[in-house]
Parts: structure tokens; C-alpha cells; sequence
């Protein structure tokens, strides 16, 4: 079985019964610094099902490691998960930040968590990371967005980008995301005003209807 040492570690019992350590156990929060310079994000927001629903879990972390991902920041509130990628994928820096897709307002923490995760990941110049929540949809592509923010790219610009890549993304908590790094990066009000609006009004003026889930994050296969 797999368990935590006494020194925070990842371990699982091997034969004879002796420990073989397989990988850190991860804790990231609001505590982490934000920064980096130099860094470049990724321009798109990633997108995964529930691997182990779609009865190719081994296959399609496969498919996540063939793409260079070394950290997955994974939002979902549902499920998660951090053990199967601590056992198959040891070297991958698993984040879970879960949370509901229920509509409201996203707080500071979890922005400040998820792109602290994303920065640091960064701080490597050849370093990937998935975001991903359960459909792609809302939540995934949000903290994707909040981490574009961190590293320079104008709002609309960046829902552009990731709207181009991943048609069926609504972005909901966009605003959110905006209000959270202008006032973290000491706007002025009227600025975090004016910007929000910006960004709503982009939403408004470019919809999107989500009629179907894409399950495997390296195709744009219809299903």
C-alpha cells in the first residue's frame, strides 16, 4: 500500500516489507510567493474527464508526460487524482485546489494558490503545466486565465488565446481572476472597475454554449 512517512514523504511497502520511497507529498497554498520573471504560460487552459471513468487512466497519463507536463494544477471539486500520479508519475507535481463550479464569485486564496503553483512550475523555462478541472469548461481555464494575468498578457488578449484553443470555454470566473491580480498588483479602483467591465462586456459580446464534452485533453475530437 502507499502511506505517508513520519518525514512528509511518499512511501509504499515493497517486498519484504521495507520502504521505498516514491515521490513528495506536495502542500501548496496562498503562502507560496508569486513572482518569476522571465516566465512564459502555456496559452491555453487544459481539459480532462475523470481519467479512471473513461477506463484508461495509465494511458492517458502517458499521453500527459509525452506532452512535457511535469505539474498538473487540477481544480475539481469532485474527485482527484493526486495518489494515482504520485504512484504512476512520481516526477509530476500534483495540485489539488478543488473547488464547486457553482457560479459564485471565485475568492483571492484560490486565485493566489493555483498561480503561486503555476509561477513556480515556470521558474523552469522547459517546464509544462496541465490546469484542468472536470469538462474544461469554467473552472480550468479560469485559473489558466489568473495565471496568463500574472505574467503579463493583456485580459482580453488572453481569453482570446484561450478561447481560440479551446472553443467550448466559457471562462466564468474571468472576472473574478481580473479583480483578484489588479487589486493584488495595487491598482487603483476605478482601474479594477473599469477592467472588469472590459472583460465582462468581451464575455457578453462572445458567448459560447457548451453542448458537448471533449474526454481526452490531446484531441479536438467532437463527441
Amino acid at each position: 500500500g502507499v502511506r505517508v512517512g513520519e518525514d512528509g514523504r511518499l512511501v509504499r511497502a515493497a517486498a519484504g516489507d521495507q520502504d521505498v520511497e516514491i515521490g513528495p507529498v506536495v502542500a501548496v497554498g496562498p503562502e507560496h510567493p508569486l513572482g518569476g520573471a522571465g516566465v512564459e504560460p502555456l496559452p491555453v487552459a487544459g481539459d480532462a474527464v475523470a481519467a479512471d471513468l473513461l477506463g484508461r487512466p495509465l494511458e492517458q497519463l502517458r499521453g500527459w508526460i509525452q506532452a512535457g507536463v511535469a505539474h498538473i494544477v487540477d481544480v475539481r471539486s469532485e474527485e482527484h487524482h493526486y495518489w494515482f500520479v504520485a504512484v504512476h508519475a512520481p516526477h509530476i507535481t500534483y495540485h489539488w485546489l478543488g473547488v464547486d463550479d457553482d457560479g459564485a464569485p471565485r475568492d483571492a486564496d484560490w486565485f493566489e494558490a493555483g498561480v503561486a503553483a503555476m509561477l513556480e512550475a515556470w521558474r523552469d523555462p522547459s517546464a509544462s503545466v496541465l490546469v484542468h478541472c472536470q469538462m474544461g469548461i469554467n473552472r480550468g481555464p479560469s485559473m489558466g486565465f489568473a495565471g496568463m494575468l500574472a505574467v503579463g498578457w493583456d485580459p482580453i488578449e488572453a481569453l482570446t488565446a484561450i478561447r481560440r484553443a479551446r472553443p467550448i470555454a466559457k471562462v466564468h470566473y474571468a472576472v473574478d481572476a481580473v479583480e483578484w491580480w489588479l487589486t493584488r498588483s495595487g491598482a487603483a479602483p476605478a482601474q479594477v472597475i473599469t477592467e472588469m467591465d472590459r472583460v465582462a462586456t468581451w464575455m457578453d459580446a462572445n458567448p459560447t454554449y457548451a453542448t458537448w464534452i471533449n474526454p481526452d485533453p490531446f484531441t479536438h475530437e467532437e463527441h
